[in-house]
């Protein structure tokens, strides 16, 4: 699959991210069937919905009994969510109409089951590593041969152990470079971030963590954290905007590769430099 010019995650997943971004849902769904403009999609809870497709939705046909991503901005499926496709198209919706509840998705756990998260996890990952120019095959949230083969590829150009897995130092170099690739893009950026916080929270079950420490300082560009035991902090570039909503006094806890704010809970990647 070649590298998409805008992407499957669109236009302008994931980058300075905007509010508007902050509001919109990325959501795995198995197309049934498509008869021209008019698919029936089956949600992770079961649920069958028949949409009205508008533009943009030309090869859909090709993803019947497969997943795809579909944006929902305002968090529900409306005329406002789109279906992401490969090869730049985003599938708009026109019509959305719940005509009952299917048991039987071959390789589609309900939300809420375990698998559910990794399995959307996946497809963002080949999403992205797509987008990037590692083809990953099919985007359909397999983790397969040609999935690892991609993320070792990829652990290759980044000087990465190779290990074929998406670990967090993978993640956070994926992210990066999907970031840099599509800087205008708010999707990308949402998805993007999804998987930096997949990272994140991958990080904060590593190694021993020192708590009861005291933020004393941060820098005016959120790249610099001191902490009251008198170590520096280098947060991680994706993590300043986060940073800088960090106030003095705030109550931390370090561990190996992240710190954890008491007050809100927020996590940044950040390396001990002293």
């Amino acid at each position: 699959m070649t590298r998409p010019i805008l992407a499957l995650l669109l236009n302008t997943l994931l980058v300075a991210f905007t509010a508007s971004a902050a509001s919109a849902d990325v959501e795995m769904v198995h197309v049934g069937k498509v008869d021209q403009n008019v698919a029936v999609v089956v949600r992770g809870d079961a649920t069958v919905l028949t949409i009205v497709t508008t533009t943009g939705c030309l090869s859909l046909n090709e993803y019947e009994r497969k997943r795809v991503l579909i944006v929902t901005p305002n968090g529900s499926i409306s005329k406002r969510s789109f279906i992401m496709l490969p090869g730049n198209e985003r599938c708009g919706l026109e019509g959305v109409k719940n005509t009952g509840v299917y048991q039987k998705v071959p390789g589609m756990p309900k939300q809420g089951e375990a698998g559910w998260r990794s399995m959307e996890t996946v497809m963002a990952v080949e999403l992205a590593l797509d987008m990037i120019g590692f083809s990953p095959g099919d985007i359909d949230g397999v983790y397969d041969d040609d999935t690892r083969s991609a993320v070792t590829m990829m652990q290759q150009q980044w000087a990465l152990e190779e290990s074929g897995l998406p670990n967090a130092a993978t993640i956070v170099a994926m992210v990066r470079d999907f970031i840099d690739a599509y800087p205008k893009d708010e999707i990308v950026y949402t998805i993007a971030m999804d998987l930096f916080m997949t990272a994140k929270m991958s990080l904060a079950r590593i190694g021993e963590c020192e708590r009861g420490l005291e933020m004393t300082a941060i820098s005016e560009r959120g790249d610099q954290i001191t902490l009251n035991d008198g170590s520096v902090w280098k947060v991680e570039k994706l993590d300043f905007r986060l940073a800088r909503t960090f106030k003095t006094g705030d109550g931390m806890t370090a561990c190996q590769s992240v710190l954890k704010n008491q007050r809100n809970g927020q996590i940044l990647i950040a390396t001990k430099v002293r």
